[in-house]
């Protein structure tokens, strides 16, 4: 089983995921929202109100506010021609589910991967334990005991498997993770909002995070 973290307020909201004995589903949702795949950029610093930028020190040539020189969160690197991460999704009703509870259930899994990562002495490839991949989500749900609610807002942390030659990955769903807690799958009809995702160096900074981006050749 894959080591898990996740706070213990989000424990007990998530312990009001049970089977699928009420049929209600009446909250308003995308029908056709079956998954995503997206890239991943580096994570930087934020420009004010953090601990190096305070404020704003310089500005763009037309005047907007700006924080330079840009910094990472994570001291690891991007190798400047086989750097990538990315994430993707992709959720389907399970009749039955395949938690063997006998229930129906709505399993989302999960993929991220990396690859041209370096040690922070920008040439050697990662090959170290220690990355996880770690998101803030919103579950809305039939509660089979209490009906449509939406569960308050929960944080889980998932490790990868060890790095090698600069690449890590990692595939995992709902239902592994919400077993690996102690906790029930999800109920047939959920919607699950992605609030934060990040990937994690092995000293819990944040390394790559949601977007997208380009540079000329060369540079």
């Amino acid at each position: 089983m894959r080591k898990l973290s996740i706070s213990i307020a989000a424990i007990a909201a998530l312990a009001f995921m049970a089977g699928s004995a009420n049929a209600q589903c009446l909250f308003d949702d995308a029908p056709k929202a079956k998954g995503m795949k997206t890239s991943m950029v580096r994570s930087f610093v934020g420009c004010s109100g953090s601990i190096t930028y305070a404020a704003p020190n310089s500005q763009t040539g037309t005047g907007v506010p700006t924080c330079a020189p840009p910094l990472p969160h994570s001291a690891f690197v991007f190798d400047n021609k086989k750097g990538s991460c990315s994430f993707q999704t992709k959720g389907k009703l399970e009749v039955p589910c395949s938690d063997g509870s006998g229930d129906d259930c709505y399993n989302l899994s999960l993929q991220a991967k990396c690859a041209g990562i370096n040690e922070p002495d920008t040439v050697t490839p990662i090959s170290s334990g220690g990355w996880s991949l770690s998101t803030v989500t919103r579950a809305t749900l039939d509660d089979a005991d209490n009906g449509d609610m939406t569960v308050i807002n929960f944080p889980i942390q998932v490790a990868f498997p060890q790095a090698s030659k600069g690449k890590i990955q990692l595939k995992t769903d709902s239902n592994e993770i919400l077993a690996g807690l102690g906790l029930a799958s999800l109920p047939p009809c959920a919607s699950i909002e992605l609030l934060t995702l990040k990937i994690k160096d092995p000293s819990g900074n944040p390394f790559a995070t949601l977007g997208s981006g380009g540079r000329p050749k060369g540079s």
